[in-house]
């Protein structure tokens, strides 16, 4: 069941951010705006650079967790378990820090409520749904190391890991585009 929800949410994100950027696509504009201090500029080379690092982690943890399970169909185990659990507190670290970075930047004000604006919202939604995404994900897998109910409890946790991980990895994606666009550079 879990195989054909991957499939079917991935290629149906994968297919839409296509037909989005196919569609809507903008000629890149340079931005005219004011001097930029020396404390944004760090911050900012900052943020940059724990994105990638956390998208680098993403991808792992994407290729290990779901190429067993969607292309092999089978467990997840060996080499690609060890990937997945080397590379998996680093990003949950790297998430936690770019949330703490960027938080402020992507809270909704006023302006975004308004339809004819052009706005962030999407964006900043994107944003939020990672973290809401994210807190099942992370704790779900570290409870279930725990023994403090059944097999049973310990299937639904990795059912409910599985899940996450698959609306984590489509919202992420989407998130991964919107911030990719020339309107948002």
């Amino acid at each position: 069941m879990i195989r054909l929800l991957s499939l079917i949410g991935l290629s149906g994100t994968l297919i839409g951010l296509a037909i989005h950027f196919m569609t809507f696509r903008s000629k890149p504009s340079v931005p005219i705006g004011p001097v930029v201090s020396i404390h944004n500029l760090l911050r900012g080379i900052l943020r940059k650079l724990i994105y990638f690092l956390m998208l680098l982690c993403f991808v792992v943890l994407v290729i290990t967790g779901f190429y067993p399970l969607l292309i092999l169909d089978v467990p997840l185990s060996s080499y690609f378990l060890v990937l997945h659990l080397t590379f998996a507190p680093i990003f949950a670290v790297l998430l936690s820090i770019f949330i703490l970075i960027s938080a402020h930047d992507h809270r909704f004000t006023g302006s975004d409520w308004r339809w004819r604006e052009k706005t962030d919202l999407g964006l900043k939604s994107c944003f939020w749904l990672m973290i809401l995404f994210s807190i099942p994900l992370i704790l779900s897998i570290i409870l279930s190391m725990y023994p403090i109910m059944g097999t049973q409890y310990q299937e639904f946790l990795r059912d409910v890991h599985r899940l996450s991980a698959l609306l984590f990895v489509m919202i992420t994606l989407i998130h991964t585009y919107l911030i990719a666009l020339p309107s948002h550079r």
